[in-house]
């Protein structure tokens, strides 16, 4: 069987769906050795051979012409060039990994992933143009697929009750860990780590895109709370991209008088985000909403203690290894962060628990489970 891969982001590492292509690609080479793939790329920026390597007598690697990455013109590439690329390559299944696929032409059967359906639950989390294509192209994608994999049970239950299709097309497979992900006890490394970012030696940390939906004001609020109401001196580390209304998140430090508590990291490289989950006393994500939430995981993976939302996803992923609030509750946000920071048997429990919990979550896993959807899909099943 011939497979197809909308392989955009694959090297998007610093994101969810680049993160999951990344890994789903490297370990679907691992553990397949039968079918043959066709990797399709929008541009020439990308490099695929660092996860490619070794493998060329099992696929093929198609560059776009284009050396920008402006996403209109990567949308019309979608919809009406990679077809034809598809059929010209004689694939006879082809996977979109971020669920949008082409509503001119499927020359074979069509596998999507659906990471979340944020823009019809959140409407107002994304801007007039971005919220419009998805509300277009994203809705028709899960009609018109003939399988879809939906990365948790909430994303599952989100697509049977927002767009009527048959429960029989869905498949569950949930995000893997990284083995990269792990616990670290050279001090020495992390120090030097410490002072490479010049992060200070006790910290609370955020990992995630600095856009509205995962609510990093209501985390402002709460570390406030937490520093005005205990002697902790912890200071808040934000890592991440900035997103959409990011500079209302900078404006918010300034207003809430906390500029010399909290640090901005704006990118960290993939291979280095263990060393920045280890260093951290406490991981906290608030979200609003998440089609899954790979960060709590990979921060339980390094042994640092939780705390996150208790809506949508994520307590399906924490489950009872971390603490799970109302994003909405400042006052149970701050107190949450109090006892995972100074409860200290409270702490041991969570490490524990959390990295028994990371280690049932595997790419290796989501891989072969995906191949039996292609499997599937090809087979008109």
């Amino acid at each position: 069987m011939r497979i197809g891969l909308n392989s955009q982001k694959m090297l998007a590492l610093n994101t969810g769906v680049g993160n999951y292509t990344y890994n789903l690609v490297k370990h679907l080479l691992e553990v397949d050795d039968e079918n043959f793939y066709c990797f399709f790329f929008f541009n020439q920026l990308l490099n695929a051979e660092e996860i490619l390597n070794g493998k060329s007598n099992r696929i093929s690697i198609h560059n776009g012409a284009f050396r920008h990455r402006m996403n209109p013109v990567r949308i019309l590439w979608e919809q009406f060039v990679l077809p034809g690329h598809a059929r010209r390559s004689n694939v006879d299944v082809f996977h979109y990994i971020d669920h949008n696929l082409s509503l001119v032409s499927r020359p074979c059967p069509t596998v999507i992933t659906v990471h979340d359906l944020a823009f019809l639950r959140l409407p107002e989390m994304y801007n007039f143009t971005r919220r419009t294509y998805k509300r277009m192209v994203g809705l028709q994608s899960v009609k018109h697929a003939s399988a879809i994999i939906a990365i948790s049970e909430y994303t599952k239950s989100e697509i049977l009750e927002l767009t009527g299709v048959e429960e029989s097309k869905i498949e569950v497979i949930p995000y893997g860990v990284d083995s990269i992900f792990r616990v670290i006890d050279e001090a020495e490394e992390l120090a030097a780590f410490r002072r490479k970012r010049g992060l200070p030696e006790r910290f609370i940390l955020f990992v995630g895109t600095l856009q509205p939906r995962k609510n990093i004001d209501g985390l402002l609020h709460a570390y406030r709370l937490l520093r005005r109401e205990s002697d902790l001196d912890h200071h808040l580390v934000i890592c991440g991209d900035r997103g959409w209304l990011f500079k209302k998140i900078f404006a918010l430090v300034g207003e809430l008088g906390l500029s010399d508590s909290v640090a901005f990291l704006d990118y960290v490289p993939h291979f280095e985000l263990p060393l920045l989950y280890n260093n951290a006393d406490l991981f906290v994500y608030p979200s609003w909403f998440e089609g899954f939430g790979l960060p709590p995981l990979e921060a339980m993976a390094c042994g640092t203690p939780v705390v996150s939302s208790n809506v949508t996803s994520l307590p399906e992923v924490v489950s009872d290894a971390g603490i799970t609030v109302d994003p909405g509750d400042i006052e149970a946000l701050a107190g949450a962060m109090k006892r995972a920071l100074t409860e200290q048997e409270l702490r041991q429990t969570m490490r524990r628990c959390g990295l028994e919990r990371a280690s049932g979550f595997s790419w290796e896993k989501n891989a072969r489970r995906t191949l039996e959807v292609y499997r599937r899909a090809g087979n008109g099943a």
